[in-house]
C-alpha cells in the first residue's frame, strides 16, 4: 500500500543529507505519486542505420539517456541538423552516403561505453 511506497522512497534516500527535510513531504504524499522507474545499462547499439542504410534512428532511440535528463528531443534536433547538412551536400541520389556520414559524425559524438536506459517494470 501507501505506507510501503513511502518506505521505499525514504530507503532510497536514507543516506541524503537533506532526508530530514525531505521526509514530512515525501510522507504527506499519496503513494501514487512516486515512479519506481528501474534503470538498467546495455552496450550502445553499434549502428543506427538500416541494412541498406536508407533509415536512420535519431534521438532517445540512439541516444540512450536517463528520462529525467530532456535529453531525447535536444539529440533528435542535432541528430536531424546534421542529416538535413549531410543530405543537401549529398544530394538525393545518395541517401546511403549521407546517412552514413550522418552516423559517423553524431555517433563519434555520443559518451563511450554503457548508457543507462529506463526499463519498465514489466
Amino acid at each position: 500500500g501507501n505506507i510501503d511506497v513511502v518506505e521505499n522512497v525514504l530507503d532510497t534516500i536514507k543516506d541524503w543529507p537533506v532526508r530530514p527535510q525531505l521526509e514530512p513531504l515525501i510522507r504527506k504524499g499519496k503513494g501514487g505519486w512516486y515512479v519506481d522507474q528501474k534503470l538498467v545499462t546495455r552496450e550502445p547499439m553499434q549502428t543506427w542505420l538500416s541494412p541498406r542504410r536508407r533509415m536512420m534512428v535519431i534521438g532517445d532511440a540512439s541516444h540512450a539517456a536517463l528520462p529525467s535528463s530532456g535529453q531525447g528531443a535536444s539529440q533528435a534536433i542535432e541528430d536531424g541538423a546534421v542529416l538535413a547538412i549531410a543530405l543537401e551536400l549529398s544530394g538525393k541520389q545518395d541517401v546511403p552516403l549521407a546517412l552514413s556520414v550522418g552516423m559517423a559524425i553524431r555517433y563519434a559524438d555520443r559518451p563511450s561505453g554503457r548508457q543507462s536506459i529506463p526499463c519498465s517494470n514489466g
